[in-house]
């Protein structure tokens, strides 16, 4: 998987700051029918401006299967 995240913020006419990251990752489900999955990534800043090198990210994630109406 591969995710492009930005951060902004805004001043009067003009952004005072944004970020730019590049976000390569992998997701993997947990269960047969896949509504439990967890995933891993390393988000890295484009732009010049940096707060950090880098970042290790990852969730946990659990779907609710979909409503059936009969």
């Amino acid at each position: 998987m591969m995710e492009f995240n930005a951060k902004s913020e805004w001043g009067n006419q003009s952004p005072k700051h944004f970020q730019l990251y590049l976000t390569p990752g992998f997701r993997k489900g947990l269960t047969p029918a896949g509504n439990w999955a967890i995933a891993f990534g390393v988000q890295v800043p484009v732009t010049r401006e940096r707060e950090a090198n880098y970042r290790v990210l990852g969730y946990l994630l659990y779907e609710l299967p979909p409503f059936r109406f009969e």
